[in-house]
Parts: C-alpha cells; structure tokens; sequence
C-alpha cells in the first residue's frame, strides 16, 4: 500500500561504496520527513553490500545475484516501493541542503504536477 506522504528514495549501486556512503549520509542529514531509502544492488565486486548492512541497516537492499542493469534495478526498487513519490538517485549524488523537502512541498501544492527535474550542480556549485 502506498502511504500517501512518503518519498521513496531508489538508489542503483554497481561498485560504488565510497559514493554510495557519502549519498546515504547526506540523506539522513537532510531529510526530516517520511522517506524509505531502497538500495538495489547489481552484484557488486566491493564493499557495498557490507556498508549497507553494518552502517545502514534501515535501507531496504536488494541484492541482485547477477548485475540487472539501471533500468531493470529501478523497477525492482519500484516494486517494493510504499511511498506515493519516487526518486531515482544516482549513488553519486549528495544533499547539500533540505532542498528535497521543499520539492515535496512543490510537487504536493502543485496538484496538476506530476513529475520534477531537480538542478543538479558540481560539487563547487557549478553547472
């Protein structure tokens, strides 16, 4: 069932731990409101799935024996998704303010709205 003010945050690893570390902490950082992080993990080689285990275990992991690909991970996230918003966000994305927050806000108060394309900048601010 869908819980009508959760964000359900999808996330692909392949390889990533460093990245996908830093992703998650600034998650928990920012986000004071109803969320779910999903972590689909494509088979990796490194320490990832021992990360998610020991320093998060509230993400939810899929661990896939094989590497699936992006776009077949992200509908397994999707599936076991309870939120009634989702965000596909790459493991080497970090948070640098509450600016998801005010997106849900938007995409709540905007009832004709149905999909929202977030400024993505440099780690120094740039495009």
């Amino acid at each position: 069932m869908k819980d009508s003010n959760k964000l359900s945050i999808i996330i692909v690893s392949w390889n990533v731990a460093d990245y996908l570390d830093q992703c998650l902490a600034s998650i928990y950082k920012y986000c004071y409101f109803d969320f779910e992080v999903i972590v689909i993990d494509n088979n990796s080689a490194d320490n990832s799935v021992e990360l998610l285990q020991t320093k998060y275990p509230n993400v939810n992991l899929i661990r896939n024996e094989i590497n699936q690909g992006f776009a077949k991970a992200n509908n397994q996230g999707v599936d076991i998704s309870t939120g009634d918003v989702l965000l596909f966000l790459n493991p080497d994305t970090e948070l640098i303010d509450n600016s998801l927050e005010q997106s849900l806000d938007y995409l709540r108060n905007k009832i004709k709205t149905g999909l929202l394309g977030i400024n993505v900048l440099n780690s120094d601010s740039t495009n």
